[in-house]
């Protein structure tokens, strides 16, 4: 640490400005200064008037150097050359002016606050220095103006900017400390926010997805309970959407209704189609298609008056399969081109994939070969692209069919056996994200106890002990369950694993016996030239089982590298499998020099200069 002699200021309380100015003269530099929470200075004044006091001896960073500065005050940290504007920053972030914030509820606080809350993303790491800044003078406002209230709500602003700079599981366990100290507050909004970003996390992750579930339910029955508060709408419809995707409808059913009764009450309605919309997609799961489209029709209407033209492609696309699935093929076809048109034109791969797949199968139906040739491809580009494997449930018996009607029963049996597959690993993966569905975990939580204790506090002293009592063995069970649960969901996940590493290496097998099963003994390659091993229905089959085998791979050379030839793919397929160009040349009747004229071509396309180069590329993918 280096002292800096002749600096002592004789006062317990001092301008920042004039502190500033007295580091300037010692070092040569103009600080500014952020501080510590409890470095026990305190911010007595606002702009560049703020007093700093304190009683103990100062410390200071100074690019990269410690100092000691005898001026009666606490300095955590003051760094050069960062230049600091408060109001350019609380403007950039949509801040409201301090003073707004003063005397407000929560909820009136969080409204106000609500445009920095939904884009405050993109600007949080370039401005990090400053957002914190930013924080301590609205800590240090809200502390001069005896705002408790104030000074909490800026905590969670800075919860909620840290979430945004975490990732894995440091962010995890950041919320989890955050829901621990909310619980132990018990302030109601604290545990409501706590609650729902905790558990807005855990859903998205497949281990936790049920604990995430019993957070979000916490926190809408207090909702329930008489608890306020503007995200409510969107709590409900984040709980309807989960349960949705683990196919509990019921769950689903009530959340998304939860949510259609607190967005009507709010003046924006933003989730009112979404909410109608994915109501509609149950009643279809439930096979109930004239409800399904009560539902749709409303969402619709909805997304038209709020002239959101992305929400009313969607919804048409949903009323479309409607009509589909009821076979009045004329009325599904506009409507479904209405959504792929949308989808593709918004690079929404996965919603092009099925819009594009259903009209394939309607022109399949009419009879229209030539079109259901074309929106079959495009499906299956799209399907691809999209890499969300639950797509290839629509596309493989739509391929099958495809197959069968050409009179290909090979390759549409072989389709009918994918499908299978699909669905059954599909269903396996289900089971290991969701043992228990939500409502049941519910009950088992003792969450509804705390409606009890509500009811029996005017009661004998016993019964509240009694009640106690119930909620800390309930608590106990369920970490139990969880324990156990999360054990078997493990050795589960290890058996799927290997099952799914088993497909993968028969499907290879299969790959291998067909390339084996082709090869001839030793001849003059020149004799071969114009006679290919490998007939057109050979190639169809073959690129069939390579694509089982390396799911992804032609599809990912012909989106990244859209000039090579279908020859040039075939021959990077075939040095996938570490074919020679003797083995090349004979399966598809060409001449050794063809086929390395197709690798340098392909060489150039691919931006490599050497075979080692493109050998080591294509066995990367």
């Amino acid at each position: 640490m280096i002292a800096i002699a002749n600096t002592t200021i004789q006062a317990k309380s001092i301008r920042f400005n004039d502190l500033s100015n007295n580091i300037k003269q010692s070092l040569g530099v103009h600080p500014t200064i952020s501080l510590l929470e409890d470095s026990g200075l305190e911010f007595l004044g606002l702009e560049n008037n703020y007093l700093l006091q304190a009683q103990m001896q100062p410390t200071a960073k100074v690019l990269d150097k410690d100092v000691t500065i005898s001026v009666g005050v606490s300095i955590n940290s003051v760094t050069t050359n960062i230049p600091f504007d408060s109001e350019k920053t609380r403007v950039l972030f949509k801040i409201p002016a301090f003073k707004m914030l003063l005397g407000k509820t929560h909820v009136q606080r969080y409204r106000l606050l609500n445009p920095f809350y939904v884009s405050y993303y993109p600007n949080a790491q370039k401005y990090s220095f400053e957002l914190e800044q930013l924080f301590i003078e609205m800590k240090a406002f809200a502390k001069l103006h005896q705002d408790q209230g104030m000074r909490d709500e800026v905590e969670f602003l800075f919860i909620y900017y840290k979430l945004g700079t975490l990732s894995g599981d440091a962010r995890i366990d950041f919320m989890e400390s955050t829901h621990q100290k909310a619980m132990k507050d018990g302030t109601p909004w604290k545990v409501f926010l706590s609650k729902w970003y905790l558990g807005q996390l855990l859903i998205n992750l497949n281990t936790k997805v049920d604990v995430g579930l019993y957070l979000l339910t916490e926190a809408s029955e207090m909702l329930e309970n008489g608890f306020e508060h503007p995200l409510a709408s969107y709590l409900n419809y984040t709980l309807g959407n989960t349960n949705y995707r683990y196919s509990d409808m019921e769950s689903a059913k009530k959340y998304f209704k939860r949510a259609i009764v607190y967005d009507d009450a709010s003046k924006n309605k933003s989730n009112l189609s979404r909410c109608y919309n994915e109501l509609g997609l149950i009643y279809r799961k439930l096979n109930r298609l004239d409800s399904s489209n009560v539902y749709l029709k409303k969402a619709l209407g909805v997304s038209l008056v709020q002239h959101d033209s992305i929400m009313a492609g969607i919804i048409s696309g949903n009323l479309g399969e409607n009509h589909y699935l009821r076979g009045d093929y004329d009325k599904a076809i506009p409507l479904l081109q209405k959504d792929a048109d949308m989808a593709m034109k918004g690079d929404e791969t996965g919603l092009a994939s099925n819009a594009l797949l259903l009209l394939a199968d309607c022109y399949l139906m009419k009879g229209d070969m030539d079109k259901a040739a074309k929106m079959l491809a495009l499906g299956k580009s799209y399907t691809y692209q999209s890499k969300q494997y639950l797509r290839l449930k629509r596309l493989y018996p739509i391929l099958s069919k495809w197959y069968a009607v050409k009179g290909e029963a090979e390759l549409a049996s072989m389709y009918v056996d994918s499908t299978r597959f699909v669905i059954d690993s599909l269903e396996r993966l289900q089971m290991l994200v969701r043992v228990v569905p939500s409502e049941e975990l519910y009950e088992v939580s003792g969450l509804k106890i705390e409606k009890a204790q509500q009811k029996v506090e005017t009661t004998q002293r016993q019964l509240i002990i009694a009640v106690m009592a119930i909620v800390l063995l309930l608590s106990v069970v369920f970490i139990l369950v969880y324990r156990m649960v999360s054990k078997q969901k493990q050795d589960q996940l290890t058996t799927e694993n290997t099952q799914l590493k088993s497909d993968l290496l028969i499907a290879q097998q299969k790959l291998d016996a067909f390339i084996l099963s082709k090869r001839v003994p030793e001849v003059d390659t020149a004799s071969m030239v114009g006679r290919p091993i490998l007939t057109p229905e050979d190639l169809q089959r073959f690129k069939v089982l390579f694509d089982a085998a390396y799911l992804g791979f032609r599809q990912h050379l012909q989106s990244k590298y859209p000039l090579l030839t279908e020859t040039e793919t075939q021959v990077l397929c075939f040095l996938k499998l570490n074919l020679s160009n003797k083995e090349i040349s004979g399966l598809l009747g060409v001449g050794i020099n063809a086929v390395q004229q197709q690798k340098r071509r392909a060489r150039l396309k691919l931006c490599v200069t050497s075979s080692t180069e493109l050998n080591n590329l294509v066995h990367s993918i």
